[in-house]
């Protein structure tokens, strides 16, 4: 009954934040799709290549694009992520003339390319519909990045990617869900746990 509870409470919350998320103008998404690019590029060390797993912008979600272009620029390996039959992910790595599909959610996906665990992966941008200050994840309910990384050997550095109007004071907390290591948005950089990078790779 409490489950329940809180599933029709998350419920009516992650219809409220994309309603936020898709009233945002044009010129906004884009500014802020800017300066995530700008921040990211700031936090991730130029020492080597890192492998960077990202997720193609979906339903207002803020649009990584121009940060994978800096990424790309800069030496990095960007993956996007492709659905599993077992509703996991694996991720297939992004370059600037992969054949796209979009997949049943409406997602677009990297074809024929090969493909790698999240495992491999050094760092991971991870969409959301809210977060808390906490660095709680609210997801779109499919449970796939918690299911994927929940069962994964070694787990990537997890940084949440929103809009400011995305983050809230608290969420209620799933025994399944991960936290974050680290949030951007257009307005701040919260960090629950500091970028290692002698422990990635």
């Amino acid at each position: 009954m409490i489950l329940e509870s809180i599933e029709a409470s998350l419920s009516v919350l992650r219809q409220q934040l994309r309603q936020a998320r898709r009233a945002l103008s044009e010129q906004q998404q884009a500014e802020h799709a800017q300066h995530l690019a700008q921040m990211f590029l700031t936090l991730i060390p130029a020492s080597r290549s890192f492998a960077i797993g990202v997720t193609a912008a979906f339903d207002g979600e803020i649009d990584p694009l121009p940060t994978v272009k800096q990424l790309q620029a800069a030496g990095h390996q960007t993956h996007l992520p492709i659905l599993r039959a077992d509703k996991q992910l694996d991720f297939a790595l992004w370059q600037p003339d992969s054949l796209m599909l979009a997949n049943q959610f409406g997602i677009l996906e990297p074809q024929d390319v090969p493909r790698v665990s999240v495992d491999t992966l050094d760092v991971l941008l991870v969409p959301l519909v809210g977060v808390d200050r906490s660095g709680n994840r609210l997801g779109m309910g499919g449970g796939y990045y918690d299911r994927t990384l929940g069962s994964a050997s070694r787990r990537p550095y997890l940084v949440g990617i929103a809009h400011h109007c995305q983050l809230v004071d608290h969420l209620p907390i799933q025994p399944w869900d991960i936290p974050l290591d680290m949030l951007i948005t257009e307005k701040t950089v919260i960090i629950w746990h500091q970028f290692n990078k002698e422990a990635t790779g």
